[in-house]
């Protein structure tokens, strides 16, 4: 299926140059079409100075960078016959807007604040206080690696504008456009018959610990990341199973995730999804383009506990070079040839494996610049939970998703159990699989906390007993409160010492039995409303009372043991 560059129709005379938007763009830009204040797909990086920006030097600084390059003039339109496509303008002025209030705060507001995708740029610059600039841009115009070369111009330029000198000249990059052209005349025949065998059978995953489903509580996204970092020493021995295997270090993280993935859903077949570089083995320069140049597939792991950690990375790195030979194609046809459903959602996670953070590769250039120093990324992916490694010498592991649709104990602790499981594999590249501990050593104090639910109880004593006692004892405690739709058991029958149930003393701090007080909980005295009422609260001789005489009346009417009586009667005290 040969996809050719250029639009199948001419453009009209004076028509911005346009090239047909590559996969992971349609994607993204239909998802925002979709949703156009969502967040999702929307990259954020702050940098901060000590002193006052110069608000000249810093604006065209902005406006050569956009001059210069055409990813940052690029915007997306409806074209006829040819689709989604990206049009490349030849002129866009960047809006560099200066604001007079606080950082807190901003970040989400900017964050849902939505692009025109079809009108250039797609990026803003929001300076706040003159000394903290915002860069926001959509993620289809420019990845990762663009990003870097971006700043490092435009950091450049600023520096030198602001010493009043000319900015240096920049030398010309190699075309997007002709990455595009390459990416689009890909032959997809052997692509189809590959991802067909790859995910030939793959199940759908059980939801992630965690996970409030796609809607989440229905508010707002809440973009929450949160990062570890392991040892040198540690990182090392990462490197070392890697280069043993001759593959990337990003391999036997996609192991490790892989491994604790499959025992959250108890199955020896993971799939998830891995963003890929398409920068190599595509045109001449494109290491140095900016613009689009990944993609997302799915990577498919088998887990066998009779393999060693080795053998299965070694697998694990012969499928990754298998999915990069048959990489661009786009994922919903990856998904329609697997016959996997879109809806839900096949693959709930996603492993990005980077060299460095922005800040620490900005800073490798000039280490004395503190906005380079202080550049970080605020990022909200589409996935359920975005998992990325940073291949410095402290190697560093980073969790990101949307606290509206995760739970963040939950994704915090699964970001701890990848690391747990990272260091293992460095440390034991030849035990098996199933000497691996996917987490139960380090939850086994937790699981006994929680499991020690047994408690004294007289087996010879019947509930009617141990409540009669009850009624002789604190005939006047409240047994129950009823009102504003609760109702709730107070007191426990064996409350004063007889052994029939838990005390106060007997439960586990954060236990309360059903009718506990906690502090600040309404409380209610031994007075009783008349039953039934909004709100009434009723003693223990009360109960036994009304519950004697409804015993009396169903006997007379023929009730007895083994008898069925129904009972339909609304929440509340009656019941």
């Amino acid at each position: 299926m040969d996809r050719s560059g250029e639009p199948r129709s001419p453009a009209p005379a004076g028509y911005p140059r346009s090239l047909p938007a590559l996969a992971l763009q349609r994607g993204m830009i239909l998802g925002t079409l979709r949703r156009p204040a969502g967040g999702v797909d929307i990259q954020q990086v702050t940098m901060d100075w000590p002193e006052l920006l110069d608000r000249a030097a810093f604006t065209r600084a902005w406006r050569d960078a956009v001059a210069r390059h055409p990813a940052l003039r690029t915007s997306f339109q409806l074209h006829g016959q040819d689709g989604l496509v990206q049009v490349i303008g030849g002129q866009a002025e960047p809006q560099v807007r200066w604001l007079d209030q606080p950082p807190a705060g901003f970040l989400l507001a900017d964050r849902f604040e939505p692009f025109d995708v079809g009108r250039a740029p797609l990026l803003r610059v929001s300076v706040l206080g003159g000394t903290r600039a915002v860069l926001t841009f959509h993620h289809a115009i420019m990845d990762g690696r663009s990003m870097r070369l971006l700043l490092d111009e435009v950091l450049d330029d600023y520096a030198a504008l602001r010493a009043g000198r000319q900015p240096p000249q920049h030398r010309p990059r190699p075309s997007f456009a002709d990455f595009a052209r390459w990416w689009q005349g890909a032959d997809l025949g052997p692509a189809e018959a590959f991802w067909k065998e790859h995910l030939a059978g793959a199940t759908l995953p059980r939801s992630l610990p965690g996970f409030l489903g796609d809607d989440g509580d229905g508010g707002p996204a809440r973009p929450a990341t949160e990062e570890i970092t392991l040892t040198p020493q540690e990182s090392d021995g990462v490197r070392a199973l890697a280069a043993r295997l001759g593959a990337s270090p990003g391999v036997v993280l996609s192991t490790a995730w892989a491994l604790l993935r499959g025992g959250y859903d108890d199955t020896d077949d993971v799939t998830f999804a891995v963003t890929r570089s398409c920068r190599y083995g595509s045109v001449p320069g494109a290491d140095d383009i900016i613009g689009m140049l990944i993609t997302t597939v799915p990577l498919r792991v088998r887990l066998d506990p009779a393999l060693t950690v080795s053998e299965l990375a070694a697998d694990v790195a012969a499928r990754t070079r298998a999915v990069r030979d048959h990489q661009l194609a786009p994922l919903a046809s990856i998904l329609h040839w697997a016959e996997l459903p879109a809806d839900p959602p096949p693959l709930d996670s996603l492993v990005i494996f980077e060299r460095a953070r922005l800040h620490v590769a900005l800073a490798a250039r000039d280490g004395q610049d503190p906005a380079r120093a202080s550049a970080r990324v605020h990022r909200l992916p589409g996935f359920p939970l975005t998992l990325y490694g940073f291949d410095e010498p402290a190697m560093v592991l980073a969790a990101m998703w949307d606290d509206r649709r995760m739970l963040s104990q939950s994704a915090r602790h699964m970001l701890a159990r990848l690391g747990d499981v990272l260091r293992q594999l460095a440390a034991r590249p030849d035990a098996r699989l199933a000497e691996i501990d996917l987490g139960a050593t380090a939850e086994a104090a937790a699981r006994a906390t929680w499991n020690a639910t047994s408690r004294r109880y007289p087996r010879d004593a019947t509930v009617t007993s141990l409540f009669a006692a009850q009624v002789a004892r604190r005939p006047d405690a409240p047994a129950l409160v009823a009102g504003d739709g609760a109702f709730l058991a107070i007191g426990g029958s064996g409350s004063s010492g007889s052994g029939s149930g838990p005390s106060a003393d007997d439960r586990a701090p954060g236990d309360r039995a059903l009718g506990d007080r906690a502090p600040g909980d309404r409380a209610s005295g031994a007075q009783s409303a008349p039953q039934g009422q909004h709100g009434a609260t009723v003693s223990y001789a009360e109960l036994d009372r009304d519950a004697s005489r409804l015993a009396r009346a169903l006997a007379e009417r023929g009730a007895g043991p083994d008898v069925l009586v129904g009972v339909a009667l609304p929440r509340g005290a009656s019941l």
